[in-house]
């Protein structure tokens, strides 16, 4: 059992919102797609030997898991943009969190 607080969940939610909205966007990411976000973000943590997941773990794997899940609009083909382009994008624009620690641990 990993651990994903309210905050880190948050985050997935809005960077995928922001994948839908991103004007060079056709189709974003859809709900099932969040889910394999924090499936993912669960596993990336427990692999780095934590029993809670992190925003800089969302962070980490996000490409690897929408970038084939974008559908990008004509203007951003025809710019020659990518998914991982905008996806680069995406996450540089909108902000981390910052998760303290707890007495009781995380």
């Amino acid at each position: 059992k990993v651990d994903m607080r309210d905050a880190v969940l948050d985050y997935v939610t809005t960077l995928v919102e922001k994948t839908r909205t991103h004007p060079q966007v056709a189709l974003g990411v859809s709900p099932r797609g969040a889910l394999a976000v924090c499936r993912m973000a669960k596993a990336y943590a427990y692999v780095q030997g934590r029993d809670y997941a992190m925003p800089e773990d969302v962070a980490a794997i996000f490409p690897d898991v929408c970038c084939h899940r974008l559908m990008l609009s004509t203007k951003a083909r025809m710019m020659e943009r990518s998914a991982a382009q905008i996806v680069d994008e995406i996450l540089k624009n909108v902000e981390m969190p910052v998760i303290r620690k707890s007495r009781e641990g995380v």
